[in-house]
């Protein structure tokens, strides 16, 4: 999971945009591993979205900062990992 907090910025950070209008696996880099993924934007409201959020920002030490900066609250993506990698 990744969560498009743009450390607070006012807006959500533009790949969030890219993968929604994405088709098709997207690719991430884990160290020197790459990966390609499928994945989902959790956005609020979502119903898993509350429990998703939490397991971020109990994992981000800065995720209460980052809130502070900001009234809006942040997508999540969930990646779907295959279990090959």
């Amino acid at each position: 999971m990744v969560c498009g907090s743009g450390a607070g910025a006012p807006e959500d950070p533009q790949w969030v945009a890219n993968l929604e209008t994405a088709t098709g696996p997207a690719t991430i880099e884990l160290g020197a591993a790459t990966f390609e993924v499928d994945y989902e934007v959790v956005r609020p409201g979502a119903p898993d979205w509350e429990e998703l959020y939490e397991v971020w920002r109990d994992y981000w030490p800065d995720a209460y900062d980052y809130e502070k900066k900001t009234d809006r609250q942040f997508p999540v993506v969930r990646l779907h990992v295959p279990p090959s990698a």
